[in-house]
């Protein structure tokens, strides 16, 4: 799936994240928009376990210069706060090149 982003998103949040595809019903806490259940708008899982639509984060980040969430508060941009897509867990204390080793 590609994503065609504007100058005011921010590239490189998208690491803090984890892509939603559940088809539940869910309320984005940045813009308050409550999606039905069924529809697939494209989303993203916070670490603090809120979702938001990805133009509304992508946004916030690119305001904040920041990741993490709107309600919570912000995260350093370290490598323990990012999301592995390897072990689909935040907080992964393993490498990508110790995980590699395993395999």
């Amino acid at each position: 799936m590609s994503h065609y982003f504007t100058d005011d998103e921010c590239n490189e949040c998208v690491y803090y994240v984890r892509q939603m595809y559940e088809l539940t019903e869910w309320q984005c806490i940045q813009c308050g928009i409550k999606e039905m259940e069924g529809m697939v708008p494209s989303r993203y899982g916070l670490a603090c376990g809120h979702e938001v639509h990805i133009r509304c984060y992508r946004k916030w980040c690119k305001e904040k210069n920041a990741v993490g969430c709107c309600e919570c508060g912000q995260l350093e941009k370290k490598e323990e706060h990012k999301f592995c897509t390897m072990c689909d867990v935040f907080h992964c204390t393993m490498s990508t090149a110790s995980y590699h080793a395993i395999q």
